[in-house]
């Protein structure tokens, strides 16, 4: 594509030469005679320059249909075109994205082998699949049979045939109906793709229209390239997983992504394990205004025994007792104390009202097992109604505003942590302000979905989110409904819960030197994927990144600055 632009421009400056030349030579009575025609002569001079303005701005606005014309004559002289069909019953997304992930694959086979190609979109109608010409830029006829019988190794959800040409009646209004296959189809960057359209040959984008570059998320570049990689902003709602050792870069990296999605209006909220985001993202150019700080001065207070009335009151109550079972690792008599309470006192708000009504509570185990384990649960709750825990647990709600007020606009609301130092109510902390922010997103109504309006960072995730957990499994799988992205950070892929592995859709990996983490992630990978040396050796902002859609590992170095 580069290469016929260079060639437009140069038949424009010679056009404009050869038009000066003969304006210099001739003179302008020449040209006024030419083209005026009686036309008074002063305008006649005047005429002539505007007219090769004219012709040049022509060439340039028609840029794509004559680069078109170029390459389809190299195309013909120096290339062999194939017909690819999709071989499925309809054009519905499940059959087109399995068929665009062998198409993808192969594509990436042939980038592999340096093979150049070109990809052009043909749709029949909205109702009937698109037909794809793949043309193979090489004069070598081996080259050919080798992509044709490669073709049939790596595609078997399609058909290939030699036509050269192919005569349709093209409609541009079926890719905006039956947009899937822009969706499921990763080539390599440098490599373009044509979509045909009606009355001429129109040149668009890889992503579709409504997903331009403007809604892109770019986090660097990729290492041994100049090119850019950048995620859509509609990826992050199927949540992004980083993992790396200490000091290789995790927290950069999301801040960075949180940058990016500030740039784009939306509300961030940041779980601050360690108390560090607020000088990471002041490095890289977040603004103090674009800043909300919760700290120890200013802590963010909620709820966790909210109840609207209007809930399933035992679905209300199992979700307290699944977060506090976790955190507090009750034996199966202690969460049966504590179930029990919760059923026959239906005011308890506070952990207070929860520690009186456990000492009063009447039921009991007969013997001394059964008292025991009563008395064990009352001196783990009884921490939680003193010190830290009273300055963030408490009647008033303030994610309220930050989720469903007005008063903020687009800001980064970072959650600091550090200065709980008790470990566990800090855990307990954060899994209710989880369990409290899907309370109130899920009772929005939004007019449009899979539209990301909120962007949850989750730090140390390693320290909260635990396996056998409910809630936390409905968060990761539901909360994208509902307009939320997460982003789990940790040090080791193997104490993430399968629940998150399974549900994260970009995964990055920065340094990694852990033998068992190493193996974990190459059990992630594409078979045949050599990147155990990659995550060994990658520097400090460097990243290896995995997007489950393309199934292509991508090596970034992150770009921290603009």
């Amino acid at each position: 594509m580069l290469l016929e632009k260079h060639i437009v421009y140069a038949m424009g400056l010679l056009i404009l030469s050869l038009i000066l030349l003969t304006y210099s030579i001739l003179g302008s009575q020449f040209f006024v005679e030419v083209f005026t025609n009686g036309i008074n002569k002063q305008y006649g001079i005047l005429v002539t320059p505007l007219l090769a303005i004219l012709i040049i701005g022509y060439l340039f606005r028609n840029i794509s249909k004559v680069s078109w014309f170029l390459r389809k004559n190299r195309s013909e002289n120096f290339g062999k075109e194939f017909i690819l069909k999709p071989i499925i019953e309809s054009v519905s997304e499940d059959e087109l994205k399995n068929a665009m992930i062998e198409l993808s694959s192969f594509m990436r086979f042939l980038h592999e082998k340096n093979i150049y190609f070109e990809l052009s979109f043909v749709s029949v109608s909205s109702k009937k699949p698109f037909i794809i010409k793949l043309n193979i830029h090489s004069d070598d006829t081996n080259v050919h049979d080798f992509v044709r019988t490669n073709f049939k190794l790596f595609c078997k959800k399609w058909s290939l045939s030699d036509k050269s040409s192919l005569s349709v009646n093209t409609m541009a209004q079926s890719f905006a109906e039956n947009p899937f296959f822009l969706k499921y189809l990763t080539i390599p960057l440098d490599y373009e793709i044509v979509l045909h359209g009606i009355g001429g040959f129109d040149e668009k984008g890889f992503m579709k229209e409504e997903e331009s570059l403007t809604y892109n998320i770019c986090l660097g570049e990729i290492i041994g390239s100049n090119k850019p990689y950048c995620i859509r902003l509609s990826e992050i709602l199927r949540h992004i997983l980083i993992v790396g050792t200490t000091g290789s870069g995790k927290t950069t990296t999301a801040s960075v992504i949180c940058k990016n999605v500030l740039n784009k209006g939306k509300r961030i909220i940041v779980f601050d394990w360690n108390g560090e985001y607020r000088e990471v993202l002041r490095k890289i150019g977040v603004r103090d205004e674009d800043i909300v700080i919760f700290d120890k001065l200013n802590p963010l207070r909620i709820n966790p025994f909210e109840y609207g009335g209007s809930d399933d009151y035992e679905e209300y109550v199992e979700q307290i007792i699944d977060i506090l079972e976790s955190v507090l690792q009750l034996t199966p008599p202690q969460t049966y104390f504590l179930y029990q309470t919760f059923i026959e006192k239906k005011d308890i708000n506070s952990f207070g009202a929860l520690l009186q009504a456990l000492s009063r509570s009447p039921f009991d185990v007969e013997g001394y097992s059964g008292r025991e384990a009563r008395f064990a649960l009352i001196r783990k709750i009884r921490p939680l109604t003193f010190s830290s825990a009273k300055r963030v647990f408490v009647r008033a709600n303030d994610l309220e505003r930050i989720v469903n007020g007005n008063d903020y606009s687009s800001k980064i609301f970072i959650i600091d942590l550090s200065w709980i130092t008790n470990v566990t109510l800090r855990k307990l902390y954060t899994l209710f302000l989880l369990k409290t922010i899907f309370d109130k997103v899920s009772l929005r109504k939004w007019s449009k979905e899979n539209i990301l309006r909120y962007l949850v960072v989750i730090d140390e995730a390693h320290n909260i989110l635990v396996e056998n957990n409910e809630l936390l499994q409905r968060v990761f799988s539901e909360v994208r409904k509902f307009g939320v992205g997460l982003i789990v950070i940790s040090q080791s892929v193997t104490e993430m819960p399968n629940y998150v592995l399974r549900n994260t859709n970009v995964k990055i990996f920065h340094a990694i030197r852990s033998y068992r983490d190493i193996k974990e992630v190459i059990g992630l990978m594409p078979p045949n994927t050599n990147v155990q040396n990659i995550l060994i050796s990658l520097n400090v902002g460097e990243a290896l990144i995995y997007d489950s859609v393309s199934k292509y590992p991508i090596k970034v170095r992150i770009k921290v600055s603009d």
